[in-house]
């Protein structure tokens, strides 16, 4: 298991690394054999710490957790006790999930993710600030991602897994590119091209 432990705004001894690597590889091993993948960010804002695990097991399966606290430790228990919740809730979904009893992961496309910086328009000349431009964007980070080839049910589970708002795939069915995500009024949307192959719109589903 591949264990990534990064500080922002402190340092990140020996000692907390060693014992970041230590619970988290047991809480992945008790789970599955293969390999697993995981980033883990220590942060520090003003008086408390924030720490956020991310975990890949194989293609297209992303967990998430994270913890808060005044003390380091504390923050990184809280992390890794719902990154073990998360990872026993997946092991159970897998087992009675249709079309994941093969290799334990989905088929995927490889994508890139950017992080855009938000910026404003210069004050006008009452002094109000414009609306968000992004007609230039800087981008302020990037990393690789994955478009998993699944159902429309595989692709709600894998975004409530990975604790994420929004997820794109390519449905099994028909390939075409889809998204789902969480609505404010509690449901789970669904929009993807519409059937009339020269275009006109999108359609969604809750």
């Amino acid at each position: 298991m591949e264990i990534s432990v990064t500080g922002r705004h402190l340092d990140v001894g020996d000692a907390l690394k060693a014992h970041i690597t230590d619970r988290l590889r047991a809480a992945a091993e008790k789970y599955f054999q293969q390999a697993v993948e995981a980033l883990v960010t220590v942060t520090k804002e003003s008086h408390l710490f924030l720490v956020d695990c991310r975990f890949h097991i194989g293609q297209g399966i992303s967990l998430h957790s994270h913890g808060k606290n005044d003390d380091v430790y504390a923050a990184f228990e809280m992390a890794a006790d719902r990154a073990e919740k998360q990872l026993r809730k997946y092991k159970e979904r897998i087992k009675s999930h249709h079309g994941f009893r093969r290799k334990n992961e989905f088929p995927a496309l490889p994508a890139q993710a950017y992080v855009l910086a938000r910026e404003e328009e210069p004050a006008d000349s009452d002094g109000e600030t414009g609306d968000l431009s992004l007609a230039d964007p800087i981008i302020i980070a990037e990393a690789k991602a994955e478009i998993p080839h699944v159902s429309v049910g595989d692709a709600v589970m894998l975004m409530e897994l990975a604790e994420t708002q929004i997820l794109m795939f390519r449905d099994i069915k028909n390939g075409r590119m889809s998204v789902v995500y969480h609505r404010p009024d509690g449901h789970i949307g669904w929009i993807q091209p519409a059937d009339n192959e020269e275009g006109g719109g999108l359609r969604g589903r809750n």
